[in-house]
């Protein structure tokens, strides 16, 4: 029960940002859209770009980690080290 109201939240929340992006492209009734003013000096805009991309790359690099992946993997295994038994059949 509870992954079915998880898989209709994620749903809900899908449909909600592709629609947001669609009427951001098209500028259709929301505020500041894709071709809108400029809310910011074209200074803090590039600081806040390279931010929000070192920001992706340190987590990626993270996650590319030989420590990170092995525990990722053993997490995702069930903390058993070995991968379960298939089923015959």
């Amino acid at each position: 029960m509870l992954a079915m109201l998880y898989a209709i939240a994620a749903y809900a929340m899908f449909v909600g940002s592709f629609l947001y992006a669609v009427l951001f492209i098209g500028n259709l009734g929301i505020a500041g859209g894709l071709d809108g003013a400029a809310r910011s000096a074209p200074l803090e805009a590039l600081l806040a770009d390279v931010a929000l991309l070192a920001l992706f790359a340190v987590q990626h690099s993270m996650w590319a980690a030989p420590e990170m992946s092995l525990g990722h993997l053993l997490f995702a295994l069930g903390g058993t080290g070995s991968a379960p038994a298939a089923k015959e059949g």
